[in-house]
C-alpha cells in the first residue's frame, strides 16, 4: 500500500495550538494505552529470564556465562531486527507489523519452556529478540503519527515507562512469585 493513500489524523488549529479533533484524540489515547500495554508486556518478556535465573539455571545446569549469552542473544537480535523491520515499516503499513510480531513473541515464549537444553533455549531466546525487534521502532513512528507536536514526548514517556513500571517493577515480582509458588 501507497503511504500517501492512507488518511492521516486531523488536527485542528485553535490560534497557536493545534489540536486533535474527538475522534483523533480518542484515537491518540486508545494507541497510547494499547502501546503502553504492549511495551509492557514485551518488557516483561525481555526481562523475566533474568529474573528467573536462579530457577532455571540449576534444572538447565547453566553457568553464569550462559545465562548472559541467553540474554546476549536477544539483544543482538533484537537489535538487527529493529533496524531491518523498522526500514520494511517505512514502506509498508506500521500497524500490520506489531500485531504479528508480538503474537510471535508470544509463541516464543510458550515454546521456549519445551527446551531441553541451553541450545535450544539460546535458540528461542534469540527468536524471540528477532520477533520483538520491530516493537519499539514501529511504536514510536505511530505515536508520532497520531500524536499533535504538543504530546508526543509525553505520549513517548507514557509508553517508555511501561518497561519501568511493568518490565522492571512487576515482573521480578510477579515471575518469581509464580516460579516459587509453580516452580
Amino acid at each position: 500500500m501507497d503511504r500517501t493513500q492512507e488518511t492521516p489524523v486531523r488536527f485542528v488549529t485553535h490560534g497557536d495550538t493545534l489540536s486533535a479533533s474527538p475522534a483523533a484524540s480518542r484515537y491518540e489515547r486508545t494507541l497510547i494505552a494499547l502501546l503502553f500495554c504492549t511495551w509492557g508486556t514485551v518488557f516483561l518478556v525481555r526481562m523475566s529470564q533474568l529474573y528467573l535465573a536462579p530457577y532455571i539455571a540449576p534444572e538447565f545446569l547453566l553457568t553464569h556465562e550462559q545465562v548472559g549469552l541467553l540474554a546476549s542473544a536477544l539483544a543482538v537480535t533484537w537489535a538487527l531486527s529493529s533496524f531491518f523491520f523498522g526500514a520494511l515499516s517505512d514502506r509498508f503499513v506500521r500497524r500490520v507489523i506489531p500485531i504479528p510480531a508480538v503474537f510471535a513473541l508470544s509463541l516464543l515464549l510458550w515454546i521456549s519452556g519445551l527446551a531441553r537444553g541451553f541450545e535450544q533455549l539460546l535458540l528461542f531466546r534469540a527468536l524471540m529478540g528477532i520477533a520483538e525487534g520491530p516493537t519499539w521502532s514501529i511504536m514510536t513512528a505511530l505515536i508520532e503519527e497520531s500524536s499533535p507536536r504538543s504530546r508526543r514526548g509525553r505520549n513517548v514517556g507514557l509508553v517508555v515507562s511501561a518497561a519501568a513500571l511493568v518490565g522492571l517493577a512487576v515482573a521480578p515480582v510477579l515471575s518469581t512469585q509464580v516460579a516459587a509458588r509453580w516452580s
